[in-house]
Formats: C-alpha cells, sequence, structure tokens
C-alpha cells in the first residue's frame, strides 16, 4: 500500500502541474486504478473491522477455514497443491 499511496501523490502532483502536451505519460487512468485499489482495500478494512465488532476474536477462524476450503477444492479438482 505504501507504493500504491506514493504513485497516487505523484500522479496527483503531476496533474496540478500545467500538463504538457509531449508528455506521453498519462496519470490520470493510471491514478483511478490505484484508487480503485486503496478503495477495496479501505473497504476490506471496514469490513473487517465490524466483523470483529460483531463476532469478537471468533472472526479469527473464517481465514484460515476459507484457506482450508479453498486448498480442500484445489485437490479435489486434481490440482497439485
Amino acid at each position: 500500500m505504501t507504493g500504491t499511496t506514493t504513485q497516487i501523490m505523484i500522479d496527483l502532483a503531476d496533474m496540478i502541474q500545467a500538463p504538457r502536451p509531449d508528455d506521453p505519460r498519462r496519470p490520470g487512468a493510471r491514478l483511478w486504478r490505484m484508487a480503485a485499489n486503496i478503495g477495496a482495500f479501505a473497504a476490506g478494512c471496514a469490513g473487517a473491522a465490524l466483523l470483529y465488532a460483531h463476532v469478537g476474536v471468533w472472526c479469527f477462524v473464517i481465514p484460515p477455514m476459507l484457506g482450508a476450503a479453498a486448498l480442500f477444492l484445489r485437490v479435489a479438482e486434481g490440482e497439485p497443491a
């Protein structure tokens, strides 16, 4: 997240400066893609915080269960683990 946040700040600074038509880089498109990543990360953090507030420490059981289920499905399909 540090690299993504840094790149967003660099892109914002580039957008604030007077745009140069000869510059092949287009910070706008990359800025929106990275902002979407940060938004998804923040939504995941908020969801985890709400889950923790609702069920407490039991929320830490969910990730290993999902991992075990994914491993089970992968082995059941015949793919190497």
